[in-house]
């Protein structure tokens, strides 16, 4: 089982109108191995599906709601049968109160939503960047770690016990799993992305941690409620390991055991899971050079699905300054890489003239600046690239085909972007189909993106999907800016 956490912001929800069935899993952060058996080879076609998708947040109880967008998590949180909604807010306590925090929104069955308690602590919510839901106790319900920090402060690791059919809510039991006083997860940290796995195959999760500031953390499940890190045991090492980003599990080799992938800004890094030890195969895997200007990975966020429909897992690589491309993989270890050529054309790479300074610093062209004052199509008037880099990532199937499209969320906390969607036409092949969703104007253009999560939200056979959105509260702290933003 693979219980994988990453990014997915905005705060918009569509919601699907016309298709044929979802193959995504509630609440996975990573997309999960679908199949359409007999046409791996036959293209798909899907321009004619117009004006499928419904905006509508508001009628359906997510509206309304200001915010610091992160992660999202579609879950059976309390085991009736529908997908709710978890979002992560990274909140305003730098402005004292009163300020936004996570929150589960619980579905009633069709698709409505209404905001839940389950004696959720603001204290366990502090600069969320995310929560993952796994079943880390085998009692048949999920269970949630949060991932506070990230850029927003150094804050905390708390696991969440579900104890909802006991009246209880979700319970903190971080200290009583060994996640607490004396782990090596016990200070505070700018964590970041959190991961489920049976690394080793014996009947129970276990659970990848990455923080922007030290070795990534693997914690072993002890099948009595606690957890024992392993990372630097099994191979995971220590030098370099700075803002890393979200961890992806993946059996790249099929040998029934997953592999997993760090990305990360300053570095990245594969490691193969040989059973006793994780032994790093980076330069084997990324055999050519990554094109960027910072000379670094610059890998903001991945997802692994199996794009092509040929029964093997492939990873995508969002990157914040250069070309994000996917590797496909062949099950037997290898990968191919394809980019521009397969229709994965985002300008976040491009530096138009010595004025236009690269957006990997956060600090953009004075060109750019005076471009944005003549309204959303200035850039494109002025001959200025839009800015696409990679912040937020979302991989899931649009239009039930069973190719798994993809949601690429821009802007940073200075500059907000138009969010880009690329739908996957078969035989390794993407196309820009942004304008099916959203409307090209500035209710959705301005916006900062981290992601998005799919669910068949009302039972309809259909898959709908959810934005969040939100800026940077120590950006705005510091410049006495607004940058929240609002469910649509």
């Amino acid at each position: 089982m693979n219980f994988c956490s990453y990014f997915i912001p905005f705060r918009t929800f569509l919601l699907n109108i016309a298709g044929v069935g979802s193959v995504f899993l509630a609440g996975s952060l990573c997309a999960q191995v679908v199949s359409v058996p007999d046409n791996n080879d036959l293209p798909v076609s899907n321009s004619d599906f117009t004006d499928l998708y419904l905006q509508v947040a508001e009628p359906r109880g997510l509206g309304g709601v200001v915010g610091y967008g992160r992660g999202a998590s579609f879950v059976d949180i309390d085991s009736d049968g529908d997908d709710d909604l978890f979002v992560a807010d990274t909140d305003g306590r730098l402005f004292g109160p009163p300020f936004g925090i996570s929150m589960i929104y619980v579905n009633d069955g069709s698709g409505n939503f209404l905001p839940g308690e389950f004696n959720l602590n603001a204290a366990d919510f502090h600069g969320t960047w995310v929560g993952s839901f796994a079943d880390y106790d085998n009692d048949g319900d999920p269970d949630m770690m949060v991932g506070n920090g990230g850029y927003t402060n150094y804050s905390s690791l708390v696991l969440l016990e579900n104890r909802i059919d006991q009246n209880q809510g979700f319970v903190n039991v971080t200290d009583e799993a060994g996640l607490g006083q004396g782990s090596a997860s016990a200070e505070a940290n700018p964590w970041w992305g959190v991961s489920w796995a049976d690394y080793d195959n014996d009947g129970w999760l276990d659970v990848m941690v990455t923080r922007r500031m030290g070795r990534p953390l693997l914690f072993h499940n002890q099948q009595n409620g606690t957890f024992d890190e392993r990372g630097g045991q099994l191979g995971i090492a220590e030098a370099l390991h700075q803002d890393a980003k979200n961890p992806v599990w993946i059996d790249y080799d099929e040998d029934g055991d997953q592999d997993v992938y760090l990305a990360g800004m300053d570095w990245h890094a594969f490691y193969r899971n040989d059973g006793e030890s994780l032994t790093e195969v980076t330069q084997e895997i990324f055999t050519e050079p990554m094109e960027g200007h910072s000379g670094l990975p610059a890998v903001f966020a991945a997802a692994s699905a199996d794009f092509d429909q040929d029964g093997h897992e492939d990873i995508y690589l969002g990157r914040w300054d250069s070309q994000d491309y996917i590797f496909f993989g062949d099950g037997a270890g290898q990968f191919d890489r394809v980019g521009r050529e397969g229709g994965i054309d985002t300008a976040n790479h491009i530096k138009q003239s010595e004025t236009d300074i690269h957006p990997m610093f956060n600090e953009l062209s004075i060109a750019r600046r005076n471009a944005r004052l003549n309204g959303p199509s200035g850039e494109e008037s002025a001959g200025i690239a839009p800015y696409e880099n990679t912040m937020g990532l979302g991989v899931g199937d649009f239009f039930d085909d069973g190719f798994p499209d993809i949601v690429i969320g821009t802007g940073e906390p200075e500059f907000v972007a138009a969010d880009v969607f690329l739908c996957n036409r078969g035989q390794r092949r993407f196309e820009r189909c942004t304008d099916q969703f959203v409307k090209p104007d500035e209710a959705h253009t301005m916006t900062r993106g981290h992601g998005a999560v799919f669910a068949d939200v009302n039972r309809d056979g259909f898959t709908d999907f959810y934005f969040n959105l939100g800026g940077h509260p120590p950006f705005d702290f510091a410049q006495k800016a607004e940058s929240r933003e609002t469910n649509k």
